[in-house]
């Protein structure tokens, strides 16, 4: 099922529940969506990566480390029942990842959310965080703010510990 015929799915669910036969605007789903009662079918239910992103490999210092790329990743939302689902390509804005940031090593896992209307499903991607020696003007840049130095200082003492 692709999004338009899931949105006209949608429309008629919502007309049906508020008892119109009118234009329903994608612009008014989440608000409309979020006032529909649990039992409307149309709530998400599952979240999976169909394909994995490009880029799953990644390495950081506590100067400056890599935010998670999701390009080439798609990922498929699961609806009401189960037995509805679309596929989307994942582009930013559309679903939120945590960590969010540049990634610190030895990080094992970014947790993908997608929001629609009052509902939220999310799934987890592998990642590999290598911690990389820092260049010499991370070095620089660092030390012209003390703030950073200290984080760094205090990240250091907590891999040793």
């Amino acid at each position: 099922m692709g999004l338009v015929e899931l949105f006209s799915e949608i429309a008629a669910a919502i007309r049906e529940r508020e008892g119109s036969t009118g234009k329903v605007n994608a612009a008014s789903f989440p608000a409309r969506i979020r006032a529909l009662p649990r039992s409307s079918g149309i709530e998400l239910k599952a979240l999976r990566i169909v394909t994995q992103p490009t880029k799953k490999t990644y390495s950081g210092n506590c100067f400056a480390a890599e935010a998670f790329a999701p390009a080439g990743m798609t990922m498929q939302a699961t609806v009401g029942d189960g037995s509805k689902s679309f596929t989307f390509p994942v582009t930013t804005g559309q679903v939120s990842f945590s960590p969010s940031g540049g990634l610190r090593a030895g990080t094992k896992t970014v947790t993908a959310k997608f929001v629609l209307g009052g509902w939220s499903v999310s799934a987890t991607q592998a990642v590999t965080v290598s911690h990389r020696t820092p260049t010499w003007t991370e070095l620089e840049r660092a030390c012209a703010s003390w703030a950073k130095l200290e984080a760094c200082a205090a990240t250091w003492r907590a891999m040793e510990a």
